[in-house]
């Protein structure tokens, strides 16, 4: 569902790890092994979308992400994963021998929606302390706890939003976190004319005038969106090269794609 946006990041010169979350609110998700897949697990009928109902109805999927997300990262930088003997052309044996190549102490945490939810959250957990920094794509708030917002983020944060979610009740809260964060390197755009999925694979699934009628895509087209994407994304992590320049990326990611810094008019 987000290949896409892997490969940007990896052409980047990154190794990307995107996990299948099975804690039941993806779409579809089946664990190795198992003969079927997860069900979903959606809020009640009847749901108030009210950002406390909404924090308490997510709070076990986070804890549950934050597991998954913890071992994934154990395993990635300390081949840790299980105290069994992993056989020699085993999938985690082959993993072991990417990671076993690449610098584990530099690593950055990003998701879309609420991945972005789950990046926040982990961003402020021990085991992600020495995290370069976080990427939030299209961050759905509403379900980060109140005294996590409250902290907002002490490393380097970009967050990009598309319009759908740059207008709704949640910019708020967006803004809230980045007004609360200590660090200085912290960057917030979003991308006129953009819905939600099209920060996602959905947003090339279709076509033209189907895109717009199933609300995946807005006026701005997907190849516009993901080209404003990957410049902010590109900019942002050159730091790890040693090519970031604080004071120009921005300037040069907005004035060469659709991408806008987020206006106070829609905060």
């Amino acid at each position: 569902m987000y290949s896409k946006a892997c490969i940007d990041i990896a052409s980047l010169g990154f190794v990307v790890v995107a996990l299948e979350h099975e804690d039941g609110t993806a779409s579809y998700a089946k664990p190795e092994g198992a003969s079927e897949r997860l069900p979903y697990r959606g809020p009640p009928k009847g749901f108030e979308y009210e950002r406390d109902n909404v924090i308490e109805f997510r709070e076990p999927f986070l804890e549950h992400r934050m597991g998954e997300v913890s071992a994934a990262l154990a395993f990635m930088r300390k081949g840790a994963v299980t105290d069994a003997k992993m056989e020699p052309h085993s999938d985690l044996a082959r993993l072991e021998s990417v990671f076993a190549r690449v610098d584990r102490d530099n690593f950055w945490l990003a998701g879309h929606s609420f991945g972005g939810t789950s990046t926040v959250v982990a961003s402020q957990q021990p085991w992600a302390a020495d995290a370069q920094g976080f990427v939030l794509l299209d961050v759905w708030p509403f379900p980060v706890p109140r005294e996590i917002a409250a902290e907002g983020f002490s490393k380097p944060v970009l967050s990009i939003l598309s319009d759908e979610f740059a207008s709704g009740r949640e910019v708020a809260l967006t803004y809230d976190m980045f007004a609360n964060s200590s660090t200085l390197d912290k960057h917030n755009f979003y991308i006129p004319g953009t819905r939600h999925q099209q920060f996602s694979d959905f947003a090339f699934a279709m076509r033209g005038f189907m895109l717009r009628v199933s609300k995946v895509c807005g006026f701005t087209t997907s190849e516009e969106s993901q080209r404003a994407i990957f410049a902010a994304l590109s900019g942002f992590l050159s730091r790890s090269n040693g090519d970031y320049d604080p004071e120009s990326w921005a300037e040069e990611a907005v004035r060469s794609t659709a991408l806008e810094f987020t206006p106070k008019s829609l905060l």
